[in-house]
């Protein structure tokens, strides 16, 4: 094996982590993401509970 193919199977093998971890921080930020919709949904719905509360209240 030459010093050439030494290089260009390190450089294979990183070029797969690379793609990994551009997964890994996709997948990352997604989650992310869906879980402030979430939070943001849940926290209109509380809103619209208290303001729906409050109506009923005065009558």
């Amino acid at each position: 094996m030459t010093e050439g193919n030494a290089c260009q199977g390190a450089s294979k093998q990183h070029g797969g982590t690379k793609r990994a971890m551009l997964a890994y921080g996709g997948i990352q930020i997604t989650a992310a993401a869906v879980s402030a919709i979430s939070l943001a949904a849940i926290a209109l719905s509380l809103c619209a509970m208290k303001k729906e509360q409050s109506i009923q209240r005065l009558h």
